[in-house]
């Protein structure tokens, strides 16, 4: 039998075998998304075509304004081409109407998180605070741990940021003798975690010796990049986690740390039930940890010994990194602005603060307030959208917009925070003078206009899940930028960088570290 050549064989006997094959492939790939586009009906909503049938367009807009772009200013060209609200998946709708925040995110809304927080949990845990998703379980482990980050027990932390803070002082002191220049940046990072590292088990890891202790920094930083992109498309962190290529088998150094930790201090509360006399009774402790510790100890069955893991490793994504990013804008901005340092000084002079100083007398401090409030508010990082789901009711937005029950809905916390009908025309602006009262402005229209930015501000999130961590966070930023512009001046060398920036420290007169 002769075999034809290629350039011989019959197309009339090569198409239909063609089809046989294309088809159910064409049918496997595009049927789905056309039914689940159907079946969410927000055909309604406009937006990019692509979005209707596909995450992936989502997926690529946050990795192309991630590592290329502003997603704030993205998001508001989207605005502009298709309203306020927005079509961004095929059950995803993204709202940039400020109004909308307490609909979403209110108290009163409970409405349950959506899968994209999947990729932020730690590997097989399902009950971290931040990734939980049904209001009812995440309001029963809030309460676990909700002691642990009150005013009152926050009085009991402030010595551990007093230490990190005169650490700190030691560097700049440091770099002011030798006229070196200061990657301010980088210290930024290692105050942030060595803070959170004592707050947790009671002692910093060494990050402010000068170093980035087990590669933490980073790799917290990769996480974070990778959750943020694959939490469009959550469907492929699974893939990841289940790959054993990809999935990580040894423990760290780091979570060896935290459970040796743990453990240690686990066998001192043992023991200080059988030894009132004990000196390193976990009660004499006043840490993050020893709340989780006395919370276990209460509540065995709920906190368990692997949440009080959860609980303490967790402090180090949520505490760490984002504080550490946002003191790092914070910084830019100031050192950026040298006018902003000259006025926040003539404040602190003013309250007489020596360093460092309590909490309770900087944060009544208004400019202050309004310089860390304003690096929250521009914190690059909080352009992420807060995903959740709307309940069985669905939802009416307020331009009136109805969104039916299980679609995806968020307000981009970068774009929001900028929004100029709610923090005025120069809301792209840095201008810390904003959260004060402003010249010839009434009492009643201050508070009527401050009340306005507290209820739209996303910088911790709103109602039931905003961050529990807040206080924390606010009581080492404040401190620590009451001592560093308190104490010294910084000038910029080079180009300004937030992600790299480097200063030049003066040492101010006569002031002195108690």
């Amino acid at each position: 039998m002769t075999i034809p050549s290629p350039e011989n064989f019959p197309i009339s006997l090569l198409f239909p075998n063609l089809l046989l094959i294309l088809v159910p492939i064409l049918a496997v790939l595009l049927i789905p998304p056309l039914i689940s586009n159907k079946t969410a009906a927000i055909s309604h909503i406009p937006g990019p075509f692509l979005a209707r049938y596909t995450d992936a367009w989502s997926l690529w807009l946050t990795w192309k304004t991630h590592h290329h772009g502003n997603r704030a200013a993205t998001l508001r060209t989207l605005e502009a081409q298709y309203g306020s609200v927005v079509r961004t998946g095929p059950r995803s709708v993204t709202v940039l109407d400020p109004a909308a925040v307490p609909l979403v995110y209110g108290v009163r809304a409970k409405l349950d998180k959506g899968p994209a927080y999947i990729p932020f949990r730690q590997a097989g845990v399902k009950t971290s605070l931040l990734s939980i998703p049904d209001e009812q379980t995440h309001s029963k482990y809030r309460k676990l741990v909700s002691h642990a980050y009150s005013m009152t027990s926050i009085k009991g932390y402030e010595p551990y940021v007093d230490r990190m803070v005169r650490k700190f002082i030691e560097v700049c002191d440091e770099h002011a003798a030798s006229k070196e220049p200061l990657n301010l940046s980088l210290w930024c990072h290692y105050y942030c975690f060595d803070v959170i590292s004592s707050l947790t088990l009671g002692s910093p890891i060494g990050c402010l010796e000068g170093q980035d202790v087990f590669g933490l920094i980073k790799k917290i930083r990769a996480f974070r990049d990778y959750a943020s992109v694959v939490s469009q498309m959550p469907w492929l962190h699974r893939v990841f986690q289940d790959n054993p290529l990809l999935r990580r088998v040894k423990p760290s150094p780091f979570m060896k740390l935290v459970k040796s930790t743990i453990d240690d201090r686990l066998r001192q509360s043992t023991q200080s039930k059988f030894n009132d006399s004990s000196s390193t009774s976990t009660n004499d402790r006043s840490d993050l940890l020893s709340h989780f510790i006395a919370t276990h100890a209460a509540h065995p069955d709920l906190m368990t010994k692997e949440q009080v893991t959860i609980s303490a490793a967790g402090n180090f994504i949520a505490g760490g990194l984002s504080p550490a990013a946002t003191f790092n804008e914070l910084c830019y901005y100031l050192a950026t602005t040298p006018e902003a340092q000259e006025k926040l000084h003539a404040e602190l002079s003013a309250a007489q603060c020596s360093y460092p100083a309590p909490f309770d007398q900087v944060k009544a401090i208004p400019y202050l307030e309004g310089i860390v409030r304003e690096a929250y508010r521009l914190h690059s990082s909080s352009s992420a959208t807060l995903q959740r789901v709307t309940g069985p009711s669905g939802l009416t937005l307020p331009n009136g917009c109805r969104l039916p029950p299980g679609i995806y809905v968020g307000c981009p916390a970068g774009t929001v925070n900028r929004d100029k009908g709610v923090f005025g025309a120069d809301a792209e602006v840095y201008n810390p003078a904003r959260w004060m009262k402003g010249y010839g402005e009434g009492d009643a229209e201050y508070e009527e206009r401050r009340k306005v930015m507290e209820r739209t501000d996303l910088s911790f999130g709103q109602g039931s899940r905003s961050c529990i961590g807040k206080s924390v966070a606010q009581m080492e930023i404040f401190k620590v930028v009451a001592a560093l512009v308190g104490m010294f001046k910084f000038e910029v060398v080079g180009v300004a960088r937030k992600s790299e920036l480097y200063v030049r420290i003066q040492r101010r007169e006569a002031q002195e570290v108690k």
